[in-house]
């Protein structure tokens, strides 16, 4: 990646943002150097992981008996 440039705004694919969400995610992996290694700010990765967990939420399927 090239280096960033002062008042540019990086756009991430959602494959690149869940890449970048997963090396946050390893043992021992700093969300500060993660952050600065991709030219983001580390609220925005932060961000980024709230805004995941968000989609991803538990949903249980019924047998498909309505109950009365």
């Amino acid at each position: 990646m090239p280096p960033v440039r002062e008042g540019h705004r990086w756009r991430f694919s959602d494959a690149q943002r869940a890449r970048i969400l997963a090396e946050a995610a390893r043992p021992g992996a700093s969300v500060s150097e993660v952050a600065r290694r991709y030219g983001i700010a580390r609220r925005v990765l932060c961000r980024w992981r709230q805004e995941e967990a968000v989609r991803l939420v538990d949903v249980e399927i019924a047998d498909g008996e309505v109950a009365p």
